[in-house]
């Protein structure tokens, strides 16, 4: 614990600093003057770790991103912190002040639930897909720059989630202790929002604010406990997507928004894009804020959105031959490293099918009419988020009211909610691709059902509202015991998390010498090249594994 402890230290300062020298460039091009309150902290966090995201995937184009890129940014950001010393204490001492300002009870929550978290952090990863292929595919960017037909010796090394990139700059191991803290210090930073806004609620008795964040809470912590520890897309994603909605909902109420609140909302919806797909249509939350001057919004955000995207199109072009992988019907490029369309269509069909009927040979799934195989999907899913599901599903009809009351940012929030709900259900309805949409729907649609009914009117909401809370937070907690009690018995995980597991692999050889697991075709963290089974087909394009493969007489 106490090495994820410092590591969080240092990605914090970094992702600040960062943060609030890009802040600083946006207000001095706009000729705007430094005040400490027009960002909180978690908006400065949120801003460093989004640019330096934004910067590591253009640079993996080029270059490795490992410790190297680390040492140059940490050595950046402290020129940042001196060059800027003075402004920087004085936001710290206004968010020390602000703190002190606070009852106990938040800074007792936000205690409670980063010890809980950090005891489960140092457990085994629970994620499959992290011994599968997410460890593997950061291990390559961590040595190389975009590998060449990286897909073609694992479909799944071309699933081009950006947050793999960045993770890569934030990776740490120690012996075979291998750490991912990103989605559990974003997560962290998450909760700070949420309980500041619980706070500001019962300051300002607004039982939307209370009910929305609460909620948000409860669910994250039963849902995502178990994969803060993975280098998941599908858990920043749904960190991500839930803080871009509470950002819309703070700076829509913001009569003087400054430019770096409109970047900043730019950068979260097309972040979001290129960690995960299917949160591609949250773009549309930026739409509202062109209305000053839609050419000028139009102009800053197609800027940021090709900044942001067009790494990620350049990384999926090398990676797989495609633009998007893996969509065989966008097929425009003629590279020799191209994954044969024939795999594409597999690996797409897999997909879909798996989402719809988890085991099943997908040629028994793909040909069944939605009566055949939504029973069998709706069986798959689990009794919790099933009931969320009905509740998401139900609050659409809030949309009646909210026209009739006029409140047409929370119209656009629903919206925006559909778009999201319809792609994903086209394409691949696996839950666990929209936590983020459906954990906040869920909320939302509790929080705004509570402020229709004007629950302020009852005395005893605002007093015991902190009492329900916690109740829940420990019962939830209590689900997930084994977490701390596990740590408590074992002193060493006190300093270092649980080893990865070491798979036994044969070495084979295809004019390049790779390794080929054994145990469940889950390779962890063996040594790049690694495959989960023996290649057929594939050469080297050059003389070393960093010009790429390719495939060569791919049987018909």
């Amino acid at each position: 614990m106490l090495f994820i402890l410092f590591c969080w230290a240092l990605i914090s300062f970094i992702f600040f600093i960062i943060g609030f020298g890009v802040v600083r460039i946006i207000n001095l091009a706009a000729k705007k003057s430094f005040v400490s309150s027009d960002f909180g902290i978690e908006e400065y966090f949120f801003s460093g770790f989004l640019v330096l995201s934004m910067v590591a995937g253009i640079l993996s184009l080029l270059i490795p991103i490992n410790n190297v890129l680390l040492i140059i940014i940490g050595i950046a950001a402290l020129i940042i912190l001196l060059l800027n010393y003075r402004d920087i204490a004085i936001i710290f001492k206004s968010f020390i002040g602000e703190s002190r300002d606070y009852a106990k009870w938040p800074l007792y929550i936000f205690i409670f639930i980063s010890l809980f978290i950090l005891t489960a952090l140092v457990h085994e990863i629970e994620i499959s897909d992290t011994a599968l292929y997410h460890t593997q595919c950061i291990k390559w960017i961590r040595s190389y720059p975009v590998v060449p037909g990286l897909g073609n010796i694992h479909g799944r090394f071309a699933f081009n989630s950006m947050f793999f990139v960045i993770s890569a700059l934030f990776t740490f191991q120690i012996n075979d202790s291998v750490i991912y803290p990103l989605n559990g210090l974003c997560f962290i930073f998450l909760v700070v929002k949420l309980v500041k806004l619980i706070y500001r609620g019962i300051k300002s008795k607004n039982s939307f604010e209370i009910a929305l964040s609460t909620v948000v809470i409860l669910v994250c912590f039963n849902i995502l406990i178990r994969w803060l520890n993975s280098p998941s897309p599908d858990t920043i994603c749904t960190t991500l997507i839930i803080y871009t909605f509470l950002y819309f909902l703070d700076i829509s109420r913001n009569e003087n928004l400054s430019k770096a609140h409109i970047i900043l909302l730019n950068l979260l919806v097309f972040t979001c894009a290129v960690y995960k797909l299917s949160a591609v249509f949250m773009v549309l939350l930026i739409i509202p804020f062109w209305k000053k001057s839609i050419l000028k919004g139009m102009l800053l955000s197609s800027l940021i959105g090709i900044v942001v995207v067009l790494p990620f199109f350049i990384r999926n072009y090398f990676l797989s031959g495609y633009l998007v992988y893996p969509f065989p019907a966008i097929d425009i490029f003629n590279v020799d490293w191209k994954i044969p369309m024939e795999r594409v269509i597999d690996e797409k069909a897999w997909i879909v099918s798996w989402a719809r009927m988890p085991g099943k040979p997908y040629g028994e799934v793909l040909g069944l009419p939605f009566t055949q195989w939504c029973g069998p999907w709706l069986d798959s899913i689990n009794d919790f988020i099933m009931v969320i599901m009905g509740v998401n599903l139900a609050s659409f009809i809030l949309m009646i009211f909210m026209i009739a009351r006029k409140e047409y940012n929370y119209l656009i929030i629903m919206l925006v909610l559909i778009a999201n709900y319809t792609f994903w259900f086209l394409n691949a309805p696996d839950p666990r691709f929209i936590y983020g949409i459906l954990i906040f729907n869920f909320s939302f649609a509790i929080a705004y059902i509570v402020l229709m009914i004007n629950i302020n009117s009852f005395s005893g909401f605002l007093k015991y509202s902190k009492i329900v809370f916690a109740v829940i937070l420990i019962f939830i907690a209590f689900r997930f015991k084994s977490y701390p009690i596990h740590t408590i018995r074992h002193p060493n995980l006190w300093l270092l998390s649980t080893a990865m597991e070491k798979p036994e692999t044969d070495t084979k050889s295809a004019g390049f010498t790779y390794r080929v697991s054994l145990a469940d075709r889950k390779c962890y963290n063996s040594e790049i090249p690694c495959t989960p089974f023996p290649l057929s087909n594939v050469v080297l394009r050059g003389s070393d594994i960093s010009e790429g493969f390719k495939v060569v007489n791919e049987p018909k």
